[in-house]
């Protein structure tokens, strides 16, 4: 298939309501949020005093271990699940209150933000796309975790699904092994969600691909989204 076509077909879902941007960490690079393996290491040189424990950290990280080196980060700077998220959080929100003109930053929201969706989803924790909508045109933040409906996708509501949760709080963001562990096991209602939507939505990946680590370490949404290639645009 050539590029020519895939645009026009690109175009023709969005016309007909059928299409979903699903933003990853890419779309935040320009306004220097970090990814994983940025936050991991950030949150490394904040915590640990020992340059060889962040070496190991970081080698780690270079390997594609990510959760090893999450595990070893939280395990020397003996940090629990909850500080972690909290630290996570106040690394994003403090990059965003510094630079107090990051709105006028060219970047992919705003061109999602004027094609308002009906739905969108985001791997990403800092809540930027809600600076570039409209107010009130989506509802607030919905960690997928506590999303029940699926069959209201491309109803009434306008929603934003919040896959691995959201900076303004804490205790929702995923990132930890067992907070993948727990939010994606045998009754995910990830799962269910991208079964409805399979049937008559397509899925358009901005900032993001199908390997990117978070996809490749976590088998449910690598397995939901391979299953349904015919459905993608990466």
């Amino acid at each position: 298939m050539t590029m020519d076509k895939i645009i026009e077909d690109i175009k023709k879902d969005y016309k007909e309501g059928k299409l979903i941007p699903v933003i990853g960490a890419g779309c935040s690079t320009p306004f220097g949020i970090p990814d994983w393996n940025g936050l991991v290491k950030e949150i490394a040189n904040q915590k640990l005093t020992d340059d060889s424990y962040k070496s190991v950290i970081a080698k780690e990280i270079t390997k594609g271990n990510f959760f090893k080196s999450l595990d070893l980060l939280m395990s020397e700077a003996k940090m629990n699940e909850f500080q972690l998220q909290k630290q996570v959080s106040t690394i994003i929100q403090k990059i965003k209150s510094d630079n107090a003109n990051y709105k006028l930053v060219n970047s992919n929201y705003s061109d999602i933000a004027d094609m308002k969706f009906k739905t969108i989803m985001t791997f990403n924790y800092d809540e930027i796309i809600y600076d570039f909508t409209p107010i009130h045109y989506y509802e607030k933040p919905i960690p997928i975790k506590d999303f029940i409906e699926p069959q209201e996708i491309g109803g009434d509501r306008n929603i934003i699904l919040n896959l691995h949760g959201y900076v303004s709080n804490p205790q929702t963001i995923i990132l930890s092994k067992n907070s993948y562990d727990n939010l994606y096991n045998e009754s995910c209602p990830y799962t269910e969600l991208l079964k409805v939507l399979a049937g008559t939505k397509k899925f358009l990946f901005l900032g993001t691909s199908l390997t990117d680590i978070y996809i490749n370490n976590t088998k449910m949404i690598y397995i939901s989204f391979q299953n349904m290639s015919k459905k993608i645009y990466l």
